[in-house]
């Protein structure tokens, strides 16, 4: 039981750090891609895939944690 809750904690703290890493990532990405004339469609597509992948990944390993703690 006591992995399990450090298991949790890990995760939520763990999580909102790499999506504020993602998020900056994104952001910056985002600034150099416009500024080199890049088409903004192609920016936006690009930044819906990798959170969409990013959130799914966050998603099974939370699923995950919580079945083997269970």
């Amino acid at each position: 039981m006591g992995s399990g809750i450090v298991s949790a904690t890990a995760t939520a703290t763990v999580t909102p750090t790499l999506m504020v890493a993602v998020a900056d990532a994104t952001a910056l990405t985002v600034a150099m891609l416009v500024r080199a004339d890049v088409m903004i469609d192609v920016v936006v597509i690009i930044i819906i895939i990798v959170l969409a992948t990013v959130f799914i990944v966050f998603v099974v390993v939370f699923v995950v944690v919580f079945v083997v703690n269970a």
